[in-house]
């Protein structure tokens, strides 16, 4: 019997097969459905995506040349075109190894194996329609990155005890995860635990070890998860990032290896092996795992100019008799693949400077390192910070060792927080026969900010807020690419105003410096927060 709610959801249907398609939309029609929407191929679907909220989506697995479905849920999921509320199913006539893992690893809400009759399409829809009958308020709010509403909505819903219950408490738990209130989170994984072993939620346990530094906690659960279902491919990641955290390099490889060797269509786990491999002088492994990134790369969201540069310095350092021809011919590919992108030309003429003086070419890395610092001087204030590490190691390739311990250092006071990069920071470090305490300088740069820091919140708890403002602006003016400045700049600023009242400049200074955030950390809790402040401010 079908559900009353089947009729008023809005359906996309994306098939490369016309007579599937029109098979899907008759079926839906029978359930009621009126609002029905299809889509030929990856493209057409996230064009779709894009300008309609759909309450559910049918997606085939393999569409032909483009996107295939995995890509359209990764995509779609990474620029939250669909949410909390939506439903993702995915169909497949498939059932190859690497498709089911590559499938089920993105966790769609369903997946249904061609052919299927349509009791059985209702009774998958009418069961995730229950499941997620009452997630619309609360995927508003994490959409408006107001987590700490959109667990209190959660825990208004879970009083209820509706029929979903156990995904609203799962839920919950991810939202604590993300909003850092590890002993709630911990609570709630306990709690689902004395009840029944639930692989997320030992899982979830893990996680708040690896967020309190217990890794050693942290390695225990997640490779007893690893022994007990070798199938488990999130618990490779995090047993690899557990074991990067204890600075065990080796080991961190060889989970990856085993993870892609079970799911190879994960295009970020790819990316993470051949960093890990690269800083392990691997360049095999390397390569092979940035072959993967740029070919899974040609659909994907995530395609980057830095997994082909990798791939050169890879192809550059395995030492054979075609490595040098072979990854200058990995530039050219990443010069065609992005056109006139600044930031990728920067890019490509760092390793082309590194390519050349890993082969001996003294005179043409030092022409393509001139190419590439004045395209650093016009852009190095908003560039990504890996671009930022080529540059350093660009640098170091043409002799300039100082220059390249600046670039660092400037890394560092942009990223004091960042763990991953800290870490990419010490490996670029010692890739460039750079002499001198890594650590120590990386030690002494967080300090100088944590200090700074300090200060400026002390002085505006003061009420000292015209030094505060300056100090904060000058910090977030020479460091625009650190999260924790920015945000304080930006917060002091707004205090300011409401004390003081609105100011045209500050109001001004705020925005940019919010702006920043949104830029390098979208999903900050407190940037939602301050937004609405200043708009209130703002409308005063």
């Amino acid at each position: 019997m079908y559900i009353k709610e089947l009729a008023s959801k809005k359906f996309l249907v994306v098939d490369d097969y016309g007579d599937m398609r029109n098979m899907l939309k008759n079926m839906l029609q029978m359930f009621g459905a009126t609002a029905i929407t299809t889509a030929k191929n990856g493209a057409e679907a996230i064009a779709l995506l894009e300008k309609t909220p759909f309450d559910v989506v049918l997606c085939d697995y393999n569409l032909g040349t483009g996107k295939d479905g995995q890509q359209i849920l990764e995509e779609a999921r990474h620029r939250e075109l669909i949410g909390l509320s939506t439903i993702f199913v995915m169909t497949t006539a498939e059932n190859t190894r690497e498709m089911v893992f590559g499938a089920i690893e993105y966790e769609p809400d369903g997946y249904l194996s061609k052919p299927f009759t349509k009791d059985i399409l209702s009774a998958r829809l009418n069961k995730l329609v229950a499941k997620k009958a009452n997630l619309a308020e609360v995927q508003q709010a994490v959409h408006n990155k107001n987590l700490e509403l959109a667990i209190k909505l959660l825990d208004d819903l879970i009083k209820k005890k509706p029929r979903n219950i156990a995904e609203l408490i799962r839920y919950k738990s991810d939202l604590c995860l993300q909003a850092k209130k590890y002993d709630q989170a911990m609570l709630i994984f306990e709690q689902a635990l004395s009840i029944r072993e639930l692989p997320w939620a030992i899982i979830g346990t893990g996680k708040v070890h690896f967020a309190r530094g217990d890794f050693e906690a942290a390695r225990e659960v997640f490779q007893d998860l690893i022994d007990e279902n070798e199938s488990f491919i999130s618990a490779y990641d995090w047993l690899a990032k557990t074991l990067l955290a204890m600075e065990e390099p080796g080991e961190a490889q060889e989970v990856l290896k085993s993870a892609v060797e079970l799911s190879p269509k994960a295009i970020l786990r790819q990316k993470i092996l051949g960093n890990v491999a690269l800083n392990n002088n691997d360049y095999e492994c390397a390569e092979k795992a940035f072959g993967k990134t740029v070919s899974l790369g040609r659909y994907s969201v995530f395609k980057s100019p830095h997994f082909y540069a990798k791939l050169a310095i890879s192809k550059s350092n395995l030492g054979s008799a075609n490595a040098h021809g072979n990854a200058l011919e990995v530039i050219h590919q990443l010069e065609r693949a992005f056109g006139s992108d600044k930031e990728a030309k920067l890019i490509a003429k760092t390793v082309e400077s590194q390519v050349h003086a890993n082969a001996g070419e003294t005179e043409s890395a030092q022409k393509s390192f001139q190419e590439a610092d004045k395209l650093y001087q016009r852009l190095h204030n908003k560039i990504d910070p890996s671009s930022t590490l080529e540059m350093a190691k660009a640098c170091a390739a043409v002799g300039d060792k100082e220059r390249s311990v600046e670039i660092l250092k400037d890394a560092v006071r942009n990223n004091h927080d960042n763990k991953e990069l800290l870490r990419e920071v010490e490996s670029t470090f010692h890739q460039a026969g750079i002499e001198g305490d890594v650590k120590e300088m990386i030690k002494r740069a967080s300090e100088e900010i944590f200090q700074l820091n300090n200060n400026g919140v002390s002085l505006a708890q003061q009420g000292k807020y015209d030094q505060a403002i300056k100090l904060f602006n000058e910090a977030a003016n020479s460091m625009p690419g650190n999260r924790v400045i920015n945000l304080n700049a930006a917060k002091v600023l707004i205090r300011f105003m409401q004390r003081e009242g609105k100011n045209t400049e500050h109001i001004g200074m705020a925005r940019k410096y919010l702006d920043r955030i949104r830029k390098l950390d979208s999903g900050n809790p407190a940037l939602n927060t301050l937004q609405t402040t200043l708009k209130g401010i703002v409308d005063s």
